[in-house]
Order: structure tokens, then C-alpha cells, then sequence
């Protein structure tokens, strides 16, 4: 027989910050860390912990973001109320306790603080490709879904392996690249990082990108080592980028852009971001998502950057994003304000 699992609903913080992030390391899952809370302040987005003890031992949970619009009036600012599971729950892996009868359990109590909180729309986001640990919501409508996959590369493969799993039209830039004497680095300059990969979004036809959330979740993220930014540089001109996510064994490709080039910078930059974090002991690699099919309305996504991540012997796990209306008159309501109103 199991103990009885209690589960403690807490806003702001955990329960126990220690055990929280500690099971959220070994679960390799940032989102769900209390250090990135700090970040979603600026969308007015605030922590909500799940946490689920067995004794005194956590041994799973997960963090819901609530929102509501500040622009309404106090009395009808229930109409914006949304709750948002950001990324996969956790879940001790270790503990005796069944994973089945945890996270009916959970789901439970998270369907019983939707309906206490009002709440007229849930959303729920993958960013590991488990969506078995995704709060879906049947009794909901669903308002929007994403069918995607998430590029994973496994790090614990020896170099050679990697290498040789590259498809060769990635393997010849970056022979290429070296050849060319490209430089690679890591460096603290969000600065330069933003102003070259808007410039790729700009160019490429994209929308600017938000760069003071972008500054501010970077400076967040690496006051406590968990972001790192890789450069190419041909010359003494930044031609390549990205911006990279760390956490307990598995690393998250964020952002990133390249300027115009045949010089195989792109390949490069990412062959190389591997090699480093292969020697720092990482065991995965997620280049983020992509797309399980050809769509003809997004083709650049679904075929060109789909193709160059899986090019780089990236297993592909299906999971999606999905959107719920929990009120579909409030969230009905809401859609039509927003259009007078600015969030």
C-alpha cells in the first residue's frame, strides 16, 4: 500500500524552495523552477506550486501561471483570468509511489482550483516532448492547438557517433566552416545577440522580437548559470548565434539567427555548442520545436527549419501545445475586448 499523498496548493513560492527546484533539476525541467518565475513577472504572470508530499518528501507537482488583465476594471477582471502549465509537471522517477495515481490525484486538485478560481481559460505548453505529463482538460472546450515535435539530440553518444549521425549536407558546412577558420565562442553579450538576431527576423520578412523581455529573462536565467550565448564569428563580424538554456541534464536552444552566408555558420555554431556541452556533461540537447508535417501556410517552418534541425540526428517526439476555454463566455468576452483594450 502507498502512504497517503497530500497535496499543498501554495502562491508565490513551494512549499519547500529546496526540494521544489531539486526535483525540478533532476526532472531537467526549467520552467517549472521557482528561479524562473522572476521572468514571467513582466507579462504580470504569478506562480501557483502544486506540491505533492508523501510524509514530508515532495514527490511531484506542478506550476501553474495566473493572469489577469490589469487594463479592466477590478470587478470584471475575471473574464481575462487565465492559468497557463508551463511545460511538462514533475515527477520523482525514484520514489515507490505510482505515477498513475500521482497525477490523477493532481489533476483533480488543479480541476478543482479552476473551477474555485474562476478561471476562463487554461493553456497548457510541452517543451520536452512528454505530453503523458501535460494537465489536459476534457470537460473543456478547445479553443487552439499546436501538433508539433521537439528535436532532441543524445549527448551521452560519443563524439565520433554524433558526428557520423549529422546528415552529411550539415556535415560539409561545418567542414567547410572550419576550413574558413570561423571562430567560436561563448560570450555575456545579450547586446550583440539582439541586435543580430532581430536583424535575422527583420530580414527574413519575421516580427521584431520582444528584446527587453528577451534582455531581462537572459540576465534572470544567468545570475544562476543557466543561460549561456554561443557566437560565430567570421573574422571580427558576429555572423551566427544562439542563445542556450541549461538545466540539471538537458540543454534548450531558446533564440537564434544567422546573417546571410555560405559559409556554414549555422551548422557550425550548433556542431559546436554540442561539443561543449557534450564536455560539460550535459546528456541532451533540445534544438525545440518542429513540425510533424508539411503545412503549405507555413512552409518555411514545417520544411526549412524543421529539415536543418533534424539534420543534425535529432530524434523527433511528438507533443503539442493546447488552449482551453474552462468559461467560453467569459473568454468569449475577453477576445472582443481586447480589441479596445490593451494588455
Amino acid at each position: 500500500m502507498h502512504d497517503e499523498m497530500r497535496i499543498e496548493i501554495t502562491d508565490s513560492s513551494p512549499s519547500d524552495i529546496f526540494q521544489w527546484d531539486q526535483l525540478a533539476k533532476k526532472n531537467s525541467n526549467l520552467f517549472q523552477g521557482s528561479f524562473y518565475d522572476e521572468s514571467q513577472i513582466f507579462f504580470n504572470q504569478k506562480p501557483v506550486y502544486f506540491n505533492c508530499f508523501i510524509n514530508k518528501e515532495l514527490v511531484g507537482g506542478t506550476k501553474l501561471f495566473l493572469y489577469e488583465s490589469k487594463k479592466l476594471p477590478a470587478p470584471i477582471r475575471f473574464i481575462s483570468r487565465r492559468a497557463t502549465q508551463l511545460s511538462e509537471v514533475l515527477f520523482d522517477e525514484d520514489c515507490t509511489y505510482s505515477f498513475t495515481i500521482f497525477f490523477n490525484k493532481l489533476k483533480s486538485t488543479v480541476f478543482e482550483w479552476l473551477r474555485n478560481q474562476k478561471v476562463a481559460q487554461f493553456y497548457e505548453y510541452s517543451f520536452y516532448g512528454e505530453p503523458e505529463k501535460l494537465i489536459e482538460v476534457p470537460f473543456a472546450k478547445i479553443i487552439w492547438e499546436s501538433k508539433i515535435g521537439i528535436a532532441l539530440i543524445d549527448l551521452t553518444k560519443s563524439e565520433e557517433h554524433l558526428l557520423e549521425n549529422i546528415n552529411p549536407k550539415h556535415r560539409r558546412p561545418i567542414i567547410k566552416a572550419r576550413e574558413a577558420n570561423l571562430q567560436f565562442f561563448i560570450a555575456e553579450d545579450i547586446d550583440s545577440f539582439l541586435e543580430m538576431i532581430n536583424e535575422d527576423s527583420v530580414n527574413k520578412g519575421g516580427n521584431k522580437l520582444n528584446k527587453k523581455f528577451l534582455k531581462n529573462e537572459y540576465k534572470i536565467l544567468r545570475k544562476n548559470n543557466l543561460a549561456q550565448i554561443a557566437f560565430v564569428k567570421d573574422e571580427n563580424e558576429i555572423i551566427s548565434a544562439a542563445l542556450i538554456y541549461m538545466f540539471g541534464k538537458k540543454a534548450y536552444y531558446a533564440f537564434g539567427g544567422n546573417k546571410k552566408s555560405s559559409s556554414g555558420a549555422g551548422q557550425f555554431l550548433h556542431w559546436e555548442i554540442m561539443k561543449s556541452l557534450k564536455k560539460n556533461e550535459f546528456s541532451f540537447y533540445s534544438l525545440g520545436e518542429t513540425a510533424l508535417a508539411k503545412d503549405d501556410a507555413n512552409e518555411k517552418f514545417s520544411t526549412g527549419i524543421t529539415s536543418f534541425k533534424l539534420k543534425f540526428g535529432a530524434n523527433q517526439l511528438p507533443t503539442f501545445h493546447r488552449g482551453y476555454a474552462l468559461k467560453p463566455l467569459s473568454a468569449g468576452i475577453w477576445k472582443l475586448m481586447q480589441k479596445i483594450f490593451i494588455r
